[in-house]
């Protein structure tokens, strides 16, 4: 069922914006959905730079056409302009390096505060041998947030990238007057 598309030029009925700390795993997250979604040989790694600026992939399925629209993370100050034009948003935060935790939580707390739709929260990189989703989860105070919660790694065939596939798909598109 379904699949996605490249091409710049399709009309998004709903837009996900993508965010989080630098190196989380964005960019990832986009082409590892974008390949499963295309049926796309998943064996080879995913390569990725830094987004400076934003970076978009296309999914459509019957009945739902939705952009994943990523904005780097060094972009963070920007993020808020994007926010009214999305029907949800996925934060992704790498649950390897521990110490981008306190950034991610400060910038988790102000998405929460400033956003009426739904959020995903991506902890990512759990195959890493640094990886403790439990402290991540903790940290971040996930229990306590109206959050859907996404655990796994974003490389491989692991059911994540279905999930993230599934949340985006389910996106209500927004009315625009």
């Amino acid at each position: 069922m379904g699949c996605c598309t490249s091409k710049v030029n399709a009309d998004p009925v709903s837009t996900i914006l993508v965010i989080g700390p630098e190196s989380a795993g964005k960019t990832t997250l986009l082409r590892s959905v974008g390949r499963r979604c295309a049926g796309a040989d998943e064996s080879q790694p995913v390569r990725t730079m830094p987004t400076i600026g934003q970076e978009v992939e296309y999914l459509e399925a019957p009945g739902a056409r939705v952009m994943l629209q990523e904005i780097g993370g060094c972009m963070a100050p920007t993020w808020p302009r994007y926010y009214d034009r999305a029907a949800a948003v996925l934060f992704v935060v790498d649950a390897a390096a521990p110490e981008t935790w306190a950034e991610a939580l400060v910038l988790l707390e102000e998405l929460v505060g400033a956003v009426q739709k739904p959020i995903g929260v991506v902890l990512n990189k759990l195959d890493a041998a640094a990886a403790d989703g439990v402290a991540a989860r903790g940290l971040l105070g996930l229990e306590e947030l109206a959050v859907d919660v996404f655990e796994g790694s974003l490389t491989g065939k692991g059911a994540l990238v279905d999930d993230l596939k599934g949340f985006a798909l389910a996106a209500r598109p927004l009315s625009i007057k």
